[in-house]
C-alpha cells in the first residue's frame, strides 16, 4: 500500500467514522425521547435500511470490480458501457426490493411483541419502502465511483448521510415520539443521497463513452461477477442481524436496546476495515503481480489489526464505565457483560475482512457465499434455542462461537489462495 492508498484509506476513514461522533451524541438522546422500547424498534429499521441497501443482487460489487478491471487494461469505452448497463440492472432490481421490504416488513411486525400499534408500524414500513430503490440505485453509484477511486466523491455523500441517519430521528424526537416521523426522516435523506450520487456519477458518462448498445452480452458479464456475490449480500446481513430480531420474539423487545446499543458501538468500528477494503478491493480486481497482491493482502490485515485491536482492548476492560458515561449506570448494568463479548469477537474479525474482499476479488466468491449458506440453518436453530434457554446472555455467546469460526476459516482459505499463486509467479518467471 503506498502513500495515495493510505490517503484514500483517510478519506474512507473521515466518511464512515464521522457519523459515529453524531452516534454517541444522539443514541442517549433517542433512548430517552422515544423510550427503551421504541428505540429498539429504531435499532431494527436501520438494520433493515442497511440490509436493503444490499440487496442489490451484488451488482454494486460488481460494478467495483469489472469496471476497475476494464479501466486497469485501458478500455474505458467499455467500462462506461459496463456502468450503464449495471445501473439499469439496479433500477429493475429496486422495484421488486420495494415489493419483498413490504412482504417481509409488515409480516415481521405481526411478530414483534410490542405496545406500539399496527397501523403506526405499517405507515413506518411503508414509508421506509419508499425509500428502497433510493438505497439500491445509490449502492450502484457507489460501486462506480469507487472503482474509478474517486472516494472524496463517495464520502462527500456517505458523511453527510451518516450524520443525519442519526441527527435526523434524534432531532425529530424532540417533537414526536412516532416511528412514522421518525421513517419520514429517513425516506428524505435516502433520496436526496440517490440525487448526489447521481450527479456525482454523471461525471463519468459525461466523457461520451457511455452512450450505444448495452447488449446481453454485458449483462452476463456483470452477473458473472454478481452472482454469488448477490447470495454473501443476501445472506451476510440476515447472519448479522437475525440475533436481534431473535430477542426481539423470544425473549423480550425491551432486551433488544440493551443488546444492540453496545452492538451499535461496538461494530461502527467496522468503519477501519471498511476503509480499508474499499481501497484494495480495486487493486485486486486488477489482476496485480501476485507478489503486489500478497503485498496489498499483508499490509491491509496488518494495517487492520493494528487500529481495531487497541480499541477493543480499552472497550474490554472499561465497558462498564464507558456505558455508564455514554447512557447511565442503569443501563450499563444490564448491557456492559455484551459489551465485553462484543469486543472480543470484533476483535478476532478484524482478520478477515480483507481476505473476505480478495476471495471475491479473486474469483472465489462461490466458496463464499455457500460457506454462509451452510451458516444461516445452523446458527438460527441455536439462536432460537440459546434465546429460550439462557436469554440473551445465550444469544451473545451463540454470535460470538459463530464469528470466529467465521473469520478463521476465511483467513485460512484466503492464505492458503494467494501462497499457491505466488508459487505460481515464482514457477512462471523461473
Amino acid at each position: 500500500m503506498n502513500n495515495r492508498d493510505l490517503k484514500n484509506v483517510f478519506i474512507n476513514g473521515i466518511g464512515l467514522g464521522g457519523p459515529l461522533i453524531f452516534a454517541v451524541l444522539c443514541i442517549p438522546l433517542l433512548i430517552d425521547n422515544l423510550g427503551v422500547e421504541r428505540f429498539g424498534i429504531l435499532t431494527l429499521m436501520w438494520a433493515v435500511v442497511s440490509y436493503f441497501g444490499l440487496f442489490d443482487l451484488g451488482i454494486s460489487r460488481a460494478l467495483t470490480i469489472q469496471v476497475a478491471m476494464d479501466m486497469s487494461n485501458g478500455d474505458y469505452s467499455e467500462a462506461g458501457y459496463t456502468s450503464r448497463s449495471g445501473l439499469r440492472l439496479l433500477s429493475f432490481i429496486s422495484i421488486a426490493a420495494i415489493l419483498l421490504f413490504l412482504f417481509s416488513g409488515l409480516l415481521g411486525a405481526r411478530f414483534i411483541d410490542t405496545d406500539i400499534s399496527q397501523r403506526e408500524l405499517g405507515i413506518a414500513i411503508l414509508l421506509l419502502a419508499i425509500a428502497v430503490p433510493a438505497i439500491v440505485m445509490t449502492s450502484g453509484y457507489r460501486g462506480v465511483l469507487e472503482a474509478q477511486r474517486r472516494f472524496t466523491a463517495v464520502n462527500a455523500v456517505r458523511l453527510p448521510l451518516g450524520i443525519y441517519t442519526f441527527a435526523g430521528p434524534a432531532l425529530i424526537s424532540f417533537f414526536s415520539q412516532s416511528l412514522v416521523a421518525v421513517a419520514l426522516i429517513l425516506m428524505i435523506g435516502r433520496w436526496v443521497a440517490w440525487l448526489a450520487s447521481m450527479l456525482l456519477v454523471k461525471e463519468f458518462f459525461s466523457h461520451g463513452y457511455v452512450f450505444g448498445v448495452h447488449d446481453r452480452k454485458r449483462y452476463k458479464k456483470i452477473f458473472r461477477v454478481s452472482g454469488w456475490i448477490a447470495v454473501s449480500n443476501i445472506l451476510n446481513p440476515l447472519i448479522g442481524y437475525c440475533d436481534r430480531f431473535v430477542i426481539a420474539v423470544v425473549v423480550q423487545v425491551s432486551v433488544v436496546a440493551y443488546y444492540v446499543t453496545p452492538y451499535e458501538m461496538i461494530t461502527k468500528l467496522w468503519v477501519i476495515p471498511a476503509a480499508i477494503t474499499t481501497v484494495v478491493l480495486p487493486e485486486f480486481s486488477k489482476k496485480v503481480l501476485r507478489a503486489k497482491e500478497r503485498d496489498i493482502f499483508n499490509k491491509g490485515i496488518l494495517l487492520t489489526l493494528g487500529l481495531v485491536l487497541p480499541v477493543c482492548a480499552v472497550i474490554f476492560f472499561f465497558s462498564s464505565e464507558i456505558l455508564s458515561i455514554w447512557i447511565d449506570p442503569s443501563f450499563s448494568e444490564k448491557a456492559g457483560y455484551f459489551m465485553k463479548v462484543f469486543s472480543v469477537g470484533i476483535a478476532i474479525n478484524s482478520l478477515a475482512h480483507v481476505p473476505f474482499v480478495y476471495l471475491q476479488a479473486a474469483g472465489y466468491a462461490r466458496f463464499l457465499a455457500k460457506f454462509q449458506l451452510f451458516q444461516l440453518p445452523a446458527y438460527l436453530a441455536a439462536l432460537v434455542m440459546a434465546g429460550m434457554n439462557w436469554g440473551a446472555e445465550g444469544v451473545v455467546w451463540c454470535w460470538f462461537v459463530r464469528i470466529v469460526i467465521d473469520s478463521l476459516t476465511i483467513l485460512f482459505v484466503a492464505l492458503k489462495i494467494i501462497g499457491g499463486h505466488v508459487k505460481e509467479d515464482l514457477v512462471e518467471n523461473g
